[in-house]
């Protein structure tokens, strides 16, 4: 009470500044915090979806390759020589036909530089391949490749990296060095699986396609399977794995959390047709840069007004007669 007397004995020409200020500042802060907040919300949604078009342009890139692959295990099955291969026993197989498979897988590896590995396997555990070779005591049909392809019943599956394949290549890859499709051929009339198709996807065709998109100074893509395994990911990641449960059940979206005391942004995508999901990972302050800078102009316009005002109120106050001011 003491303080707003005060106030009241000051002189005409103060309680004008004064009253100018606290009057002028409010609106105007008040205007401030929402622009501040409508930049913030469109900058976050421009951001999203810039990174949801990138992510989309990777994966489309992801399908055509796997839609490739899947023709040619079309291709592959319905050749002359394989169909042979599939209805023959171990006993049966002939030198001739061997050659004129490896032969014919062995284009594809020519006209396709991203594909590795191809093997035909038939239902009593015969192979052929064009650079791939499996121990002899090992039976094709038992293990778990061979199974999915013939549990998918004719329909591509992406299995990803192989993990205890136990397949020697005469090229020097691992099983982390490709991805792997399989495809079982079936008979239309019985459904009866004859053999499966089996292929490998370079790991390097995913990786110059994702390497191609940069995401400020440290963020980048991953992809993982559906089983929440990395496909790819950089070699020096931000975060190793991404659970599962912190996707949500939309095809796409977005979610932030905590990681080193860091604040991570993820936006991911999901791909219906190769059952991947592809994911950006960036930290959330370089998103917020530009924001700050935003407010640092926004703060210098807003100081800028107040002080012309101010200079204005005080030649207006000028003018006034001297009576005024006692």
């Amino acid at each position: 009470m003491k303080r707003w007397t005060q106030i009241n004995n000051l002189p005409i020409r103060y309680k004008l500044i004064t009253h100018f200020l606290l009057i002028s500042m409010l609106p105007i802060f008040c205007l401030a915090l929402l622009i501040s907040w409508t930049v913030e919300r469109v900058m976050e949604e421009q951001v999203n979806e810039n990174t949801l078009q990138l992510i989309g342009k990777v994966n489309e890139s992801f399908e055509f390759h796997i839609n490739n692959l899947q023709n040619y295990t079309y291709m592959i099955a319905s050749n002359e020589d394989v169909e042979s291969f599939f209805g023959q026993t171990e006993a049966q197989e002939t030198n001739d036909i061997s050659y004129n498979v490896q032969s014919f897988l062995r284009t594809f590896t020519t006209v396709s530089p991203e594909v590795a590995g191809i093997m035909v396997v038939n239902n009593d555990g015969a192979f052929i391949s064009n650079e791939l070779y499996a121990p002899a005591v090992m039976d094709l049909t038992k293990t778990t490749w061979y199974q999915e392809a013939v549990q998918n019943n004719g329909i591509l599956k992406v299995i990803g990296h192989p993990e205890g394949r136990r397949l020697t290549s005469i090229v020097d890859y691992t099983n982390t060095d490709v991805v792997t499709v399989v495809k079982s051929s079936v008979d239309p009339f019985t459904e009866e699986t004859h053999g499966v198709v089996m292929m490998d996807l370079k790991l390097r065709t995913i990786a110059e396609e994702v390497q191609n998109v940069t995401l400020g100074k440290s963020g980048y893509l991953m992809v993982m399977d559906d089983n929440g395994d990395a496909i790819y990911q950089p070699s020096q990641p931000i975060i190793e794995d991404i659970p599962l449960e912190w996707l949500g059940s939309e095809q796409s979206g977005s979610f932030s959390r905590t990681i080193n005391g860091d604040k991570m942004q993820f936006i991911y995508q999901r791909s219906p047709f190769v059952a991947w999901t592809t994911i950006a990972v960036f930290p959330a302050k370089e998103t917020v840069f530009g924001l700050k800078e935003i407010h640092f102009y926004l703060v210098v316009f807003l100081f800028i007004m107040l002080f012309l005002g101010y200079r204005f109120l005080i030649i207006s106050l000028t003018l006034f007669p001297s009576q005024l001011f006692n």
